[in-house]
């Protein structure tokens, strides 16, 4: 780090000597593109817990950011997850639920232990009321990054990894919800072999069965990514299962194959409305792509939980025949008789992918919510080839309303 220029975030000192904190206020000295980054950022350079400096940022969200930082007394590299604190009435009253949740996504990690979830290493909470999460620092991408022109070889090893870590999650009662590419991270390659996985952001995680299950329940009817939920969760039901989990790696192979999601809109209640109730277009049928992949995505994605795989061992097993059927190609491919298996995506199917992302239907009122749903109930209702639509969407201006509800609007 010394051998690159360094600013200090705060006051903007430079050195000109060898030294890592500023000698005007004790902040740690950063890279200016990290400083770049966000100027305003209020961690860079801080010192969290009295023993990790905040060095750079990895990402941003809405509720806070991941830092790259530096464990002092083992000179670990970690990434640390923040949660800033919440002002006015409404941050005093979601401050206490935020703590509860981010605990409870620690104990989660902690009680995993598997070498395919991010380790925790420490947590804690700030004096101005920010939380933190410390943890391993992954050497890799997320998969939103990593799939594109990936092998569809190598994502489906990706995703049978990801299958063993629900495997292991769902055998505990606990079940994700919240499984997308962005929480997938690809590991860089190691000595010319694949790397690994690695599962983050169990923050809305829900334990099947303990003393948290009603209260996780309750919250889960309005938390998730809409395009990656499963129809349980778009429809709020609070019997929701592992299989909720498979439906979400299902999307993602739908994506790779198809280069693009199952469903969009930029409507949100639309957008809940597809998920919940309508099927996704036919996949498509190219050379090279093995057709038990397909009938596999088309199960995962069922609207009914029970014509799903029956748990995440089920669609594991399907997907290492689809392995096996790759290796079996790339054979034959050295022998020049066939063409290789397609990319998980290509130029011309990323140009044609939606670009517009729908806002979180969570920001919904519930007269909002209930109004937007009941008008496409009744444009429906003029059409007599259509009419299916009302049962659907009837029942998820109810499901709707209860999630808007919990929040309390």
């Amino acid at each position: 780090m010394a051998d690159q220029p360094l600013i200090c975030h705060l006051c903007g000192f430079t050195p000109t000597t060898k030294t890592y904190r500023c000698p005007h206020d004790g902040a740690y000295l950063i890279s200016p593109r990290e400083h770049a980054k966000d100027p305003r950022d209020p961690y860079l350079g801080r010192v969290l817990g009295e023993k990790y400096p905040i060095l750079g940022i990895i990402g941003l969200g809405g509720m806070g950011a991941v830092y790259r930082s530096q464990q002092l007394a083992v000179r670990r590299h970690v990434a640390i997850k923040v949660i800033a604190p919440l002002e006015g009435e409404e941050g005093t009253r979601r401050a206490e639920e935020l703590k509860a949740r981010f605990m409870r996504e620690a104990r989660v990690i902690a009680e995993l232990d598997h070498p395919k979830v991010v380790t925790l290493h420490d947590f804690g909470a700030q004096a101005d009321g920010a939380l933190y999460m410390v943890m391993e620092y992954v050497d890799g991408k997320p998969l939103s990054h990593a799939m594109i022109k990936m092998p569809l070889r190598r994502l489906v090893e990706v995703i049978v990894e990801l299958l063993e870590v629900l495997e292991v999650a769902h055998s505990k009662g606990l079940i994700h919800r919240d499984i997308k590419p962005d929480n997938i991270m690809v590991l860089r390659d190691r000595d010319g072999a694949p790397g690994g996985v690695k599962l983050l952001d169990f923050g809305i995680a829900k334990r099947i069965s303990g003393v948290d299950s009603a209260r996780l329940t309750q919250e889960g009817t309005r938390l998730g990514t809409p395009h990656y939920m499963s129809p349980e969760q778009a429809r709020g039901l609070v019997d929701v299962d592992g299989r909720s989990d498979l439906y979400s790696a299902g999307v993602i192979l739908y994506k790779a194959v198809a280069g693009r999601l199952p469903f969009d809109d930029t409507d949100p209640i639309q957008l809940i409305i597809k998920v919940a109730g309508v099927e996704p277009p036919p996949l498509p049928r190219r050379p090279g792509l093995p057709e038990g992949l397909l009938a596999i995505i088309e199960r995962a994605l069922s609207k009914q939980p029970e014509e799903r795989f029956s748990d995440a061992r089920a669609m594991r097993l399907a997907l290492e025949e689809i392995q096996w059927q790759f290796e079996a190609e790339a054979e034959t491919c050295s022998s020049g008789e066939v063409e290789l298996a397609p990319t998980v995506l290509t130029e011309e199917a990323l140009s044609e992918a939606p670009t517009t992302v729908a806002p979180a239907p969570e920001t919904l009122t519930r007269s909002a919510a209930a109004q937007t749903v009941r008008s496409s109930v009744e444009a429906e209702a003029r059409s007599p080839a259509r009419r299916w639509w009302i049962a659907v969407a009837v029942g998820i201006a109810v499901g709707v309303g209860i999630a808007a509800g919990w929040m309390g609007m």
